[in-house]
């Protein structure tokens, strides 16, 4: 028995290498977060609120290679990308959204459809490394209104 443990030591001593290039994980930050009022102040995502905008009406688009694919993936704790949830310090309810990082392209873009006719643009600039994906900047409708080297805060008041 000795043999073996002795022979499972060696093993393990030399399976080492003196440079370890694998990535062992892969860090992605690709979430912005969106408080939804109208213009009297009042939170759109509150499902109490008589004009409220409904969850299962809301779809997401990714653009590649110039092609809009709508994102929808059931086996997914959020299948379309997106969730709704109530802050606990405020009340108010906010929708974090995953946005498109494709690797292929320099400014990644987001559709929002919120209903059949109301639509918004989300163009993200990110740094992307050998382990890591970080969203730097986000502009909504061409607005910036995420750059992390300036306030770090990934969450934005949108007026409807």
């Amino acid at each position: 028995m000795k043999k073996y443990i002795v022979l499972l030591g060696l093993f393990c001593l030399f399976s080492c290498g003196g440079e370890d290039n694998d990535i062992c994980c892969m860090n992605i930050t690709d979430t912005f977060t969106v408080i939804l009022k109208n213009k009297q102040g009042e939170d759109l995502l509150n499902p109490s609120h008589v004009d409220c905008i409904v969850p299962d009406s809301i779809k997401l688009f990714y653009v590649v290679n110039n092609v809009e694919y709508e994102i929808y993936n059931p086996q997914r704790d959020s299948p379309r990308n997106f969730f709704v949830y109530q802050n606990t310090m405020d009340g108010l309810y906010r929708i974090q959204f995953y946005a498109n990082h494709a690797p292929e392209e320099p400014y990644p873009i987001t559709y929002i459809q919120w209903t059949a006719h109301d639509r918004d643009t989300v163009k993200c600039l990110f740094d992307v490394g050998q382990n890591h994906i970080n969203l730097n900047k986000l502009w909504y409708n061409n607005s910036l209104r995420i750059d992390m080297a300036q306030d770090g805060n990934m969450e934005f008041e949108v007026i409807k």
